[in-house]
């Protein structure tokens, strides 16, 4: 469950958690990114019905990974907005660890904002209500690698909050899902 809807994904590999070790450089631009592989879509399905896609997108510049998701749902009967959300999230992610996390999202008439950067004290996010530190091996609830389902803390991506996770279940299981081609 990703909020008030189920999420399934089509594709079934996930690009690999750790970027490349190199040398911090606190000054790198993020600027130019060349995608690293076809982007992981997930069926937004509300009673059964998909009503939009959520959408993960991977690049690479240098030694840092970007993971941009984005989602937009808008639920209308009979032309009238019942329900409507968007999230932009970008999480940079240098020497596995998570550099950067930019994210904005519209709940229906909720505005919310996370700017996160990693700091020698761990990660610190600025959200709507204020700032908050996170462990330095935070990741971002965006689940767009299978390591995100094994951690027991995650930041809320839509409120810059750390919230905690109880993984379920002793092994892994495998899932077999539809492939575009």
């Amino acid at each position: 469950e990703y909020g008030r809807f189920s999420l399934y994904a089509d594709n079934e590999n996930f690009v690999p958690f750790n970027a490349p070790a190199h040398t911090p450089n606190t000054d790198h631009k993020f600027e130019q990114y060349k995608v690293v592989r076809a982007p992981i879509r997930f069926d937004v399905i509300r009673a059964g019905v998909v009503i939009r896609a959520h959408d993960v997108h991977f690049a690479v510049a240098g030694h840092a990974l970007s993971v941009t998701t984005r989602i937009e749902v808008e639920v209308r009967v009979l032309n009238v907005k019942l329900f409507e959300f968007r999230h932009n999230g970008t999480e940079v992610w240098a020497d596995g660890r998570l550099q950067k996390f930019d994210s904005e999202t519209l709940d229906d008439d909720s505005k919310f904002f996370v700017v996160g950067r990693a700091t020698a004290d761990g990660f610190q996010m600025t959200n709507r209500k204020g700032v908050e530190m996170a462990p330095a091996d935070i990741m971002v609830a965006s689940y767009w690698t299978p390591e995100i389902a094994r951690r027991t803390q995650l930041i809320d991506p839509q409120r810059g909050r750390v919230k905690e996770q109880q993984p379920s279940g002793k092994a892994t299981i495998k899932v077999s899902v539809a492939s575009a081609t």
